[in-house]
């Protein structure tokens, strides 16, 4: 009985036991399920979260791969929305299929639905009301629904929505890169100022040997590619600051190809079409305006009207030895600028080209006036036919005696076949009445609006003062000073008034940044492929501490702009590699632009609106696209040189989207995940 006994206890014990183990086991088992469960739920989300991180990243770098290839599709979409089409949803299609997870085992039962769009559309304002319409700072929304599980457990869903800020971006610097030549703060240059009036130069026009610190020859500047255009609206402008009055010397140099028929006339040698013009108005005398009397070989009596016809003459240093057919006859010039009011008889160091066969006119803006000289004749009006009387009216020479008497006092004239002599016979004094009246006839100065050259290149009259066309072309005022001009954007309906006097660095820059890097160092690491290959890809890059030095023979594969805290030194040229609109703009802020190269051209828009350029050498500069400094110093340019606009680089033109691209930051500025 006991043998039972102790036998059922022992069952019971290991029954007992085995209850004790079940129960133990089961709640193992659904702690470790629930563990288990935990895991693979926090395993999940991380295989989500690294997917979202990918795809994210996917996304926008194909977006900003898109952003610079101005022909897809999905850039002109966003390209041509104003803020008001916003949100503006995105087509997604594009978007790959697989990503580098893809294959991974443990996404095998991966799937998701993406939405984009962009938000918060507002334009990019530069320089007071300048707004180009498709240019604008907005957010890129993505919204993705991930889901990921297998069929054993739970799938997960999770809802991702990421921002990130855009913008919208023409690579043209807004208004100062319409200008050929956009100077801030000019030497000023008035009769007693030499400044820009710097050139010295023989009768012919060629330049003479330059003194010490003087420049060579001049810089020239075309203000378009096409010599004939005279559409004021594509040329580029030119400004000359907006405080100063500037007086231009009729620039100096025999070659047409100067432009502004800058050519110099002399009396015994004329040119074949020589700017001849009548001059008005008249001295207000009895000779003038009622005639002179003159009898021919017969006694008869005859009354003709006398009239002072002009050609343009040359600035340059006096000749001393006054040859037959000099301009400077009998030291007309130096006697007329010998005064105590003297004025520089150098020529202009700035050429706009132009020229009456091969007009290509700009606007100038800015108190800047045309200066020119005038060797006089008088006439006497014969029917349709001017006669001339006497030789070229020039001062009397210093030191003979009276101011009449060392005068010619021509007494008659031929004409056809008779003569005419003077009848009662009259002298210069008689006939100008005073020696002020004779002096403003003689050889004199003409200043004239500098706008007005337009008129007088298209007018085929050779009248002066030319009518007024210049207002009807260039839709505007004579004299511009630069505090309200007017642009107008073509193809569009928007224009806008900018004062662009008041123009800075920042102004151009503000909200166009893209990419900071600290030093050269690291812009070459970045943005210099090898060899010499400078590759902003679309982007403004700002160099937190200059000076930079690009290389010699460096070239470009995209458009760009590239901002220096600092000096820029340009070793040799700048070429385009791969197309001509590509347009890249260097710009200094706080420095120099330094050009070191010859005979070597830069095809860049330069910027230097807190400092100047200067050339080391004495080559002749050759720039392709345009200057904005805050000044320009002709010692600085020794050699000379050209800059030739390039209507690329014409913030106004509606060019499509070849100039525009969009950057996209490489952080989210947002990221908001929702679990399902």
């Amino acid at each position: 009985m006991r043998s039972f006994r102790r036998g059922n206890t022992t069952l019971g014990v290991v029954v007992a036991i085995l209850a004790i183990l079940g129960i133990l086991g089961f709640s193992l088992n659904r702690s470790l399920g629930e563990k288990l469960n935990t895991v693979h739920s926090h395993t999940l989300s991380c295989l989500l979260d690294l997917a979202a991180v990918e795809i994210s990243e996917v996304v926008f770098h194909s977006l900003e791969r898109k952003g610079i290839t101005t022909s897809d599709s999905l850039f002109l979409q966003i390209l041509g929305a104003k803020p008001n089409d916003f949100p503006l949803s995105l087509p997604t299609s594009w978007i790959p299929k697989t990503f580098s997870f893809s294959p991974k085992k443990e996404y095998s039962n991966f799937s998701y639905r993406i939405h984009l769009d962009c938000i918060d559309a507002e334009p990019i304002l530069a320089s007071g009301s300048w707004n180009d319409p498709q240019e604008k700072l907005f957010k890129i929304r993505l919204n993705a629904e991930l889901s990921l599980g297998e069929s054993r457990f739970k799938k997960m869903t999770k809802k991702y929505t990421l921002t990130r800020y855009a913008k919208c971006q023409n690579l043209k610097l807004p208004v100062i890169s319409k200008f050929t030549l956009f100077v801030k703060d000019p030497e000023e240059t008035s009769e007693k100022k030499q400044g820009y009036n710097c050139l010295r130069n023989s009768i012919t026009g060629k330049p003479l040997p330059a003194a010490r610190g003087e420049p060579d020859s001049p810089l020239i500047l075309f203000n378009s590619s096409s010599l004939k255009e005279d559409n004021l609206r594509k040329t580029g402008h030119v400004f000359l600051g907006g405080n100063r009055n500037i007086e231009l010397h009729l620039t100096a140099g025999g070659d047409s190809y100067f432009g502004e028929y800058f050519q110099f006339f002399n009396m015994g040698k004329p040119e074949s079409k020589p700017p001849v013009l009548t001059l008005s108005p008249l001295p207000q005398t009895s000779a003038f305006s009622s005639g002179i009397d003159f009898s021919d070989e017969s006694g008869i009596k005859h009354t003709f009207i006398p009239i002072i016809r002009g050609v343009f003459g040359g600035f340059y240093l006096q000749d001393e030895k006054s040859p037959p057919g000099d301009m400077d006859s009998r030291g007309a010039l130096g006697a007329y600028f010998s005064s105590s009011a003297s004025r520089p008889k150098s020529s202009s160091f700035l050429h706009l080209y132009g020229n009456l066969d091969r007009p290509s006119p700009t606007v100038v803006i800015g108190r800047v006036k045309r200066v020119y000289s005038f060797f006089t004749r008088m006439f006497l009006k014969s029917g349709q036919e001017n006669v001339k009387f006497g030789p070229w009216l020039c001062a009397p020479a210093k030191n003979s005696g009276g101011f009449w008497e060392t005068l010619s006092n021509p007494q008659g004239f031929v004409h056809g076949e008779k003569f005419y002599e003077l009848d009662p016979p009259i002298t210069h004094r008689e006939i100008f009445s005073s020696q002020t009246a004779y002096e403003s006839m003689a050889s004199r100065l003409i200043m004239e609006d500098y706008n007005y050259a337009f008129d007088w290149l298209i007018d085929s009259t050779g009248r002066t003062p030319p009518p007024e066309v210049f207002r009807e072309h260039g839709g505007g005022e004579y004299i511009q000073t630069g505090k309200a001009v007017e642009f107008h954007l073509s193809n569009r309906t928007e224009s806008c008034v900018i004062d662009v006097t008041s123009i800075n660095t920042r102004d151009l820059i503000e909200n166009r940044i893209s990419y900071v890097v600290e030093n050269q160092a690291e812009l070459e690491s970045i943005f210099i492929k090898q060899p010499g290959i400078l590759s902003l890809r679309g982007k403004t890059v700002f160099v937190r501490t200059g000076p930079v030095e690009l290389p010699r023979g460096i070239s470009y594969d995209s458009s760009g702009i590239l901002v220096v805290n600092g000096d820029i030194k340009i070793v040799g040229g700048i070429t385009c590699q791969s197309s001509k609109e590509h347009i890249l703009t260097i710009v200094s802020r706080s420095g120099n632009l330094e050009l070191t190269g010859t005979n070597e051209e830069i095809r860049a828009y330069l910027v230097a609106l807190d400092g100047s350029i200067k050339c080391t050498s004495k080559a002749r500069v050759k720039i392709h696209g345009g200057v904005a400094v805050k000044n320009l110093i002709p010692s600085d340019i020794p050699g000379g040189g050209t800059i030739t606009f390039d209507e690329n680089f014409d913030p106004t033109s509606s060019n499509g989207a070849c100039h525009y691209s969009i950057q996209i930051a490489d952080f989210n500025e947002t990221w908001n995940v929702v679990m399902q």
